[in-house]
């Protein structure tokens, strides 16, 4: 039976590699693990001319191993789980094998080039655009003369009592006697279903499999269960294969989305590369992580992956924790000249494909955007169709035959616009399936550390959208431009090339436009409110939104009760929980403590905040009224503007607190404190404490913040952060850091070592903290 070998320690690295250095490394060396990517300086604080395209960067990375041959053995495969750029992998200075990776799975038989019981080099060159890249896990696969070496999974007849697994099996070497058998097991490993072709005549053989103990996998309960392949000979294992899986049934149909025959609004955002302070290096802990935050945190039920965000890791995850997926397809024949073969292109296509059909979460393919289908893109469907025949397709074209689902970037939002298009004025037919494949933020990219105008209105356009998207039938479901800002040669919202369109910022700390989609549940409480209570603009505080799921808001200004506020279902009729719109800070007060009648007391509080909100223009018919009431009154100029003074200037006065109590079900769910004054202090909390030493390194998110008293983030501090660690962890990047927007993420990752390590956070003006982390090991598969 095969055996696996992980190699993802104790690499040498070197960038701007020469052929002549193949021999013997010269110049500057480093040890690293994988996965890894080239060090390119992304730190929009200290180089405003970030280039991280256009540049050809040849990378070198070499592993010495010894490799004992097993019985038996007669293949010797070298696996990547993810790569890309021009490839050529080197066993002891021979080329073994090359190839040109858009990005994705990639192997190498490297038997006869290996010298058994000894020490062997392995040399990996990669030439592309920034510096091409190992980044995934990779791995050798010991094998016998026969092995598995792909496996299809087509799910049918889901909705049935019945159910029904149809298996298509690749096999390399065909040997006299031997027999494949199947096995679907569920977590408890009971057999649920199983099958066996004997004998094998055939390399590609076809097992079907009926069960009536299947659950259903969904986004609320993703059941899976595992299927087994033994390959056997004469009653000895030759390989075995183990692949989870799950029933589900995804279909797009013109009036929207199904999932397992329930209509399902899908709501997703664009994930991209990686980590800026993980060097957008993929770390399968971190891809992990970043899934739940999309489910969990965020709220959302489907992820757009492209690029090196295409990984096993983080497909893995999706599956277990019931998040979909719509991957955005490499362009296979566009590599720039590199390799003009086609076969060779299709080849990769086709391993790329076969690499990720088998995950349940994975819905949709894309295509991107076509004008006029050429050879390329009918081949690109004939061969999705080929290898994963039940998987819909979705592109921008009015080719109608290549997908199965019409896909828009739909940036047409303007100010006071509707949120989106009216699909059947973009789609080619009203019978097509409708998905929004990218919205909100090109046109208003929106920092972390803008003005609360700006903050606010970027998440009200979030929220304008899914409202528009909840109100239509024809709508399958909405994907924001992107899950966190990053950096672009094309960029928007700032000199430095940093495109800030995130949902969240670059380092995963949300954007008030985060809330907007984390609201949308009855899970966790979430309330957040849109200003810091400190007038920003001016003195005052006009209008402001409480991102909640409660069922409405108590506001206090200090221990006065300023009134009940509702969500908003006038302006966002279609919403779960429409955010809380407050522009009253004054409440009973001038009835109670300043003695008017309700109705004139109305008036002057209706005079009182368009002064507020509206730069202190006020209507006519107010001017009138206001006339009325001081003349009832005997009000002068100056009683108004001490009225002024007292209810709205205070409002950002430091002395004052705002505190804002949700309510759900008329019970009391939770408390927001926001006003007052005291000293900045640090907050720092991690993801886990607890890590492992496995396949590759382990790693986990640090955040850090500035905050005041009442644990709110206070964005307008930039202070330097000193990072350090001790112990059986390292730091990820830089020691010191800058909060931006009141906050920053880093990242920390074990070193090959177990036991204690400590992570000291020290900052002059903000005080210092400290973490404590335990490393175990886990022993590799």
């Amino acid at each position: 039976m095969g055996q696996i070998i992980d190699l993802n320690f104790d690499w040498q690295y070197k960038i701007n590699f020469k052929e002549d250095d193949l021999d013997i490394l010269k110049g500057n060396i480093q040890m690293m693990n994988l996965p890894y990517l080239p060090k390119i300086d992304c730190n929009e604080y200290k180089n405003d001319e970030i280039s991280l395209n256009g540049n050809v960067i040849t990378s070198y990375y070499e592993k010495c191993i010894e490799i004992t041959k097993r019985e038996n053995e007669e293949n010797l495969l070298l696996c990547f789980d993810g790569i890309r750029g021009e490839v050529q992998v080197y066993i002891n200075g021979i080329l073994a094998k090359q190839r040109y990776i858009t990005y994705g799975y990639f192997e190498a038989n490297i038997t006869k080039f290996v010298k058994y019981n000894a020490v062997n080099k392995i040399s990996v060159v990669i030439k592309g655009e920034e510096g091409g890249a190992i980044y995934a896990p990779v791995y050798l696969k010991h094998k016998l003369s026969a092995y598995i070496e792909n496996v299809g999974i087509i799910t049918k007849n889901v909705l049935e009592a019945e159910k029904e697994v149809e298996v298509a099996i690749e096999i390399v070497g065909l040997v006299e006697g031997m027999n494949v058998q199947a096995a679907i097991m569920d977590q408890k490993g009971n057999v649920i279903a199983n099958a066996v072709s004997n004998p094998l005549r055939s390399l590609t053989p076809r097992l079907n499999m009926k069960t009536t103990k299947a659950e259903i996998w969904d986004v609320e309960d993703p059941v899976l269960y595992d299927l087994h392949i033994l390959l056997q000979c004469d009653a000895h294992i030759v390989d075995e294969v183990i692949i989870p899986f799950g029933f589900r049934q995804a279909e797009f149909k013109a009036d929207g989305f199904y999932l397992n025959g329930r209509k399902l609004k899908l709501c997703g955002v664009s994930k991209g590369d990686g980590l800026e302070s993980t060097d957008y290096t993929p770390v399968p802990a971190l891809e992990a992580y970043e899934a739940c935050m999309i489910k969990r945190d965020l709220n959302m039920n489907m992820v757009k992956l492209t690029g090196e965000s295409v990984t096993p890791s983080f497909l893995k995850k999706c599956d277990e924790i019931g998040l979909l997926v719509f991957v955005e397809l490499p362009k296979w024949a566009e590599q720039e000249g590199l390799i003009d073969e086609e076969a060779i292109c299709k080849d990769e296509f086709e391993q790329f494909i076969k690499a990720y059909r088998n995950y349940t979460g994975l819905i949709l393919w894309g295509i991107g955007k076509i004008d006029i289908a050429t050879n390329y893109d009918l081949q690109t469907h004939g061969l999705l169709k080929q290898f994963d025949p039940t998987r819909a397709i979705g592109g921008q074209t009015y080719e109608t035959s290549l997908i199965d689902v019409y896909t828009y970037d739909d940036n047409s939002y303007t100010d006071g616009g509707d949120g989106l298009e009216e699909p059947d004025k973009v789609a080619p037919s009203d019978e097509i399936p409708y998905l929004v494949s990218s919205h909100t933020g090109n046109l208003f990219p929106t920092k972390n550390f803008d003005i609360e105008e700006r903050r606010t209105e970027f998440a009200l356009r979030h929220m304008r959208v899914l409202d528009e998207m909840m109100a239509s039938e024809r709508i399958c479901g909405v994907i924001a431009k992107s899950y966190v800002d990053e950096a672009y040669v094309t960029y928007a919202g700032g000199r430095r090339k940093i495109c800030y369109t995130g949902v969240l910022d670059s380092e995963r700390q949300f954007k008030l436009a985060a809330y907007a989609y984390a609201s949308q549940q009855d899970e966790n409480f979430v309330m957040e409110v849109s200003s810091n209570m400190q007038g920003e603009e001016g003195s005052v505080v006009g209008g402001i939104y409480v991102f909640t799921n409660c069922d409405s808001v108590k506001l206090y200004k200090d221990d006065r009760y300023i009134g009940e506020f509702y969500p908003d279902k006038e302006e966002f009729p279609n919403l779960i929980h429409p955010p809380v719109y407050i522009d009253d800070y004054i409440g009973e007060s001038l009835v109670t403590e300043e003695g008017y009648s309700p109705k004139d007391a109305a008036i002057i509080k209706s005079i009182l905040m368009a002064m507020a909100t509206n730069e202190g223009d006020v209507s006519l018919d107010l001017k009138g009224k206001l006339m009325f009431v001081r003349f009832k009154s005997k009000m002068n100029k100056e009683t108004i503007h001490g009225l002024y003074e007292k209810y709205i200037l205070d409002v950002q006065k430091a002395k004052a607190k705002y505190i804002f109590e949700g309510y759900k079900d008329g019970e009391k769910v939770g408390t927001v404190t926001k006003g007052g004054y005291t000293p900045a202090r640090i907050f720092a909390e991690a993801g886990r404490h607890q890590l492992i030493l496995g396949e590759t390194y382990d790693a986990t998110r640090i955040i850090i913040k500035a905050v005041d008293e009442n644990d709110n983030v206070l964005p307008y501090i930039n202070e330097v952060v000193r990072v350090e660690t001790s112990g059986s962890i390292e730091i990820i990047g830089h020691t010191y850091h800058t909060l931006v927007g009141g906050n920053l993420a880093v990242y920390v990752r074990t070193k090959g070592e177990t036991g204690t390590g400590i992570v000291s956070i020290k900052s002059n003006a903000l005080g210092e903290g400290q973490l404590v982390f335990q490393v175990s090991r886990q022993e590799s598969k």
